[in-house]
């Protein structure tokens, strides 16, 4: 007797004389990564079928049902990974948290790093804490290309992140009572640090190349080349040199709305409020590609630049490329793409970045794009040595124009110090100080 109904399973009678039961579960085997099978015998169809429904059971003892009586047994972490960030990005309650475009970011690092390693592969009764730490090692051996450079294994801070994804995922999980998943293993297994203690024995002294920030004698060179005029994102570069601009808020800039300037051309105002986001065009089918959308800018609030000579005539130079070389400027944007006139690209406007330092000899470290410029102009200004007298006040206002809400973000991410910048920054020893006020005292 064949299959008697779908999901059945098949039972033959061979020529050893006994009845042979045959069924796919849709379980996954641990071991293979292949759907279970169940063989048994008997000597009649009803006894090998009974033997088969007892093994299925014995198999699914540690898939049991979930909250809804449905079994689980076909979800992989890659889809239930998915279904976290759909619930994450859908759920109105938590909207506040992760926008669109955060949904964005964590879909393409997955994709980029977890969707790449079996694990995504395994379903929940298969996750165990040695799998996590075999994928979080697996990190550090990877070999990837970023901005057209070699590396291997991802930094730090990217493992966090990914680590983060994965632990919010399960925590989910377990809260949604999905069966046989008692531990977050994402969380108990870490991922490794680099070592802070070892000490190359050929590295001398200290090195400022670490330090994302251009050097002096190279930031004089992005006004050059926007005198030459041979880049079109030259311009850009040093508007966002002298403003401290984010990429994604360049792009969403459009004539005459988003900036005032005096009759003088000596001064004027940037308005920041929106910048350019990247999304699915449907969240929940991938293949459909994605779309550039307008977007609130970081933390939701407006603010103002203030422009001085040089990001006026930055701005004046964007304007005459937009009108000559974009045929279509549907948006009416001060930086859109030549061809179609639409909202410009992170990974072009970073190969202009690229080529632009390669032909003019300027100084970029592995992995360095256009937001150093950024870096740069924070650094600058929170180390201005003229106004030491008040730093804090100078730090809240080059803050409140880079758009951090937390004064740390300035002080400890975005201002880099070097040997030359701490020498003229006026730090006083209080021990000479109080000498100085000493023999002032004794004079008197």
């Amino acid at each position: 007797m064949a299959r008697a109904k779908n999901g059945e399973g098949s039972c033959k009678f061979m020529k050893d004389g006994y009845w042979h039961f045959n069924k796919q579960l849709d379980i996954l085997d641990e071991n293979t990564g292949k759907n279970v099978r169940i063989h048994t015998t008997g000597k009649t169809e009803e006894e090998a079928r009974k033997k088969g429904k007892e093994k299925e059971k014995e198999k699914r003892k540690a898939i049991l049902l979930d909250v809804e009586g449905k079994w689980t047994g076909k979800e992989t972490l890659e889809t239930l990974i998915d279904e976290y960030m759909l619930y994450k990005l859908k759920d109105s309650t938590i909207r506040d948290k992760w926008t669109e475009s955060t949904y964005q970011s964590n879909a393409d690092m997955a994709k980029a790093t977890i969707y790449k390693h079996r694990i995504a592969k395994l379903q929940i009764h298969m996750l165990k804490l040695s799998t996590f730490k075999e994928f979080y090692s697996w990190l550090d051996s990877v070999t990837f290309t970023q901005y057209g450079e070699e590396k291997i294994g991802y930094s730090y801070n990217y493992k966090k992140k990914i680590r983060f994804l994965l632990g919010q995922t399960l925590e989910y999980l377990v809260k949604k009572g999905y069966p046989n998943l008692r531990y977050n293993y994402a969380w108990k297994a870490d991922v490794s640090k680099p070592n802070q203690d070892a000490i190359d024995e050929d590295t001398y002294g200290f090195t400022e190349q670490d330090e994302e920030v251009l050097a002096d004698e190279d930031i004089p060179k992005f006004e050059k080349a926007m005198e030459h005029n041979q880049y079109k994102a030259a311009p850009a570069f040093v508007l966002m040199l002298s403003t401290g601009i984010r990429s994604e808020e360049l792009f969403a800039l459009q004539i005459g709305k988003d900036y005032d300037i005096s009759e003088d051309e000596k001064s004027g105002v940037l308005y920041i409020y929106k910048a350019v986001g990247q999304r699915y065009k449907n969240p929940e089918n991938h293949s459909l590609g994605k779309e550039k959308y307008l977007k609130r800018t970081k933390n939701g609030e407006h603010r103002l630049c203030l422009l001085d000579e040089l990001s006026i005539k930055a701005i004046r130079r964007m304007e005459q490329n937009a009108k000559y070389h974009c045929r279509n400027n549907v948006h009416n944007l001060l930086f859109p793409t030549e061809k179609t006139g639409n909202y410009y690209d992170r990974d072009t406007f970073a190969g202009s970045f690229k080529r632009l330092c390669n032909q003019y000899d300027i100084h970029r470290e592995p992995g360095w794009g256009p937001h150093v410029c950024r870096h740069t102009f924070i650094t600058y200004n929170t180390l201005r040595f003229d106004q030491m007298r008040n730093p804090l006040l100078v730090a809240k206002a080059v803050a409140a124009q880079a758009g951090h809400k937390d004064l740390d973000m300035t002080l400890n991410t975005y201002t880099h110090l070097t040997a030359d910048r701490l020498k003229d920054s006026g730090i006083i020893n209080p021990i000479s100080h109080l000498k100085e006020l000493g023999n002032e005292f004794q004079e008197e």
